[in-house]
């Protein structure tokens, strides 16, 4: 989802981009496991978000072959998010 810098995240554009990562959530859930009342769809979303935002630094780390220790813009961020989606997941799994 994409930010809105205008807004400070308090604009249309943000709140449908929450509404429809619940929306998904919500079908995913339901469908594919039948619900689950204990995952946390904000919180997971906002880790992807913050997954994908970090992406085109990986990237750009990779093509250049720099060390895994290399910082980044976002990089602390990053590694918490693919922390909490790991928890999430493993939750999910765990729970059904």
């Amino acid at each position: 989802m994409k930010r809105c810098h205008h807004c400070r995240g308090n604009c249309p554009v943000t709140k449908v981009g929450a509404g429809m990562t619940r929306t998904t959530f919500d079908v995913i859930l339901e469908t594919m496991l039948g619900g689950s009342a204990r995952f946390d769809v904000e919180r997971y979303g906002r880790a992807l978000t913050e997954s994908f935002e970090a992406t085109q630094c990986h990237m750009v780390c990779a093509m250049v072959s720099a060390p895994g220790w290399i910082p980044f813009p976002g990089r602390r961020r990053a590694m918490r998010a693919r922390d909490d989606l790991l928890r999430g997941t493993q939750a999910l799994v765990w729970y059904h």
